[in-house]
């Protein structure tokens, strides 16, 4: 008998580990809010109880079996609900009833000592550190296994010692123990996952606030330069008037640019969605680069037919822009820059591939491509350009394919689903 009872109490045990486990997955993956994740918390506990109830136990004779319910009514008032604990009393006390009228009745007896105390201690569970948890643990362990315990003496004497009494009480202590650590290793692992979560997410925002205020910064202060120059100097020529003004004007512009990175890098989604012909916007984007590609020495090939695809225009050229601009950077002493289309293989949208003969980029670049703050244009780049090219295209319900080799150019695919006719004829 003790070997069988040592033998059901440990697969109790692990059959409530293992839909701990479960109930653990699902609250992770689903971030489920607090009073669905409490309805599994019953769901698991609930079947962890049936089964054990009904093909695990230790039999002493035809009218008791012991078992681990108690542990599961235990765990699942301190770690779940009120209701939690006492529908699975219920639960053990019907399904226990169903196999004998007097396992139902011992069922009651014995498990209600250990459903009232746990009740009234829950509120002081929850708030006492984890030392203090075992140390409750094991005193309501221990309360309830004696409870248990003297009932089967009382009922079935003849057919209980002294020892068998002993070792159900070390396993049941012991088992609530392996219980409340396990549970509470789960949750303070959820708990690091989410401090570690917000620490990103306060960092980006520092990152993004400390790199917009050294991009924007370095525009205005050119301004604001030229502006005393004009406001100081009386005896400035027309020329140079206009000059500076040209100058600050430019800046401003480079500063709206900068802007309008962080924005597609925040929000890129497409308020306005219009149908936008590929082949003159790409024009257009050809020809706001046009003088960055004269002072490198790029010469630009452009061959892209008449296609229709959704999204806003603006945002459309803008990932265009940095791409072609990337692409001539790359390329520091000169090439040639290919931007062609074509008719997708499934023809339900268009490939768009910008082509140079620059730098490249080794597979650790490849791999951190679109990463917030990654550039490798060194304090050149703001990091963002590339996160704005790959959220737009996203949110076009794109897609982008990088090729690229050390010193041999890198190749941009862009699909974006489309049609080669406009879609109102």
């Amino acid at each position: 008998m003790i070997n069988d009872l040592v033998e059901s109490c440990i697969i109790n045990l692990f059959i409530i580990l293992i839909c701990v486990q479960i109930n653990h997955f699902w609250h992770v993956k689903r971030e489920a809010v607090e009073n669905n994740n409490y309805l599994a918390v019953f769901i698991t506990l609930a079947c962890s109880l049936s089964i054990n109830r009904l093909f695990f136990v230790s039999e002493i004779n035809s009218s008791l079996s012991l078992h681990a319910g108690d542990l599961v009514i235990i765990i699942g008032i301190l770690y779940g609900r009120a209701w939690i604990g006492t529908m699975l009393f219920i639960l053990l006390v019907a399904v226990s009833a169903v196999i004998h009228p007097l396992q139902g009745l011992y069922a009651f007896l014995a498990s209600l000592p250990a459903l009232l105390m746990t009740l009234y201690l829950r509120k002081i569970y929850v708030k006492i550190p984890i030392k203090k948890k075992y140390t409750q643990a094991v005193l309501i362990s221990l309360i309830s296994s004696i409870s248990s315990l003297s009932l089967a003496n009382i009922f079935f004497s003849d057919e209980w010692i002294w020892f068998d009494s002993l070792l159900y009480m070390l396993v049941y202590v012991g088992g609530l123990l392996v219980l409340v650590y396990y549970i509470e290793s789960l949750k303070r692992s959820r708990m690091l996952k989410r401090e570690i979560i917000n620490t990103e997410k306060l960092q980006a925002v520092s990152h993004l606030a400390a790199s917009i205020s050294h991009e924007v910064r370095n525009p205005l202060t050119a301004t604001k330069g030229f502006l005393q120059l004009l406001k100081s100097d009386d005896n400035l020529s027309k020329e140079k008037k206009q000059q500076f003004i040209d100058i600050a004007i430019s800046e401003l512009n480079r500063a709206e640019n900068i802007i309008n990175d962080y924005l597609a890098f925040a929000k890129p989604s497409m308020e306005l969605q219009e149908t936008i012909e590929i082949q003159s916007e790409v024009l257009k984007v050809i020809e706001i680069v046009k003088p960055l590609a004269n002072m490198n020495a790029v010469f630009i090939q452009c061959h892209v037919p008449i296609f229709y695809v959704n999204g806003e225009k603006h945002l459309f050229q803008q990932c265009f822009v940095n791409l072609v601009k990337n692409a001539i950077e790359s390329m520091h002493n000169g090439g040639v820059l290919l931007v062609k289309a074509q008719l997708a293989k499934n023809g339900k949208g268009v490939n768009i591939t910008i082509s140079d003969t620059g730098i490249g980029m080794d597979d650790e670049q490849l791999g951190r491509l679109g990463e917030p703050y990654f550039s490798t244009k060194g304090v050149k780049g703001t990091g963002l350009g590339m996160v704005a090219v790959y959220r737009i295209v996203k949110s076009m319900h794109g897609s982008i394919r990088v090729k690229s080799k050390p010193l041999e150019g890198t190749t941009f695919t862009i699909y974006l689903p489309g049609h080669p006719e406009h879609p109102e004829q």
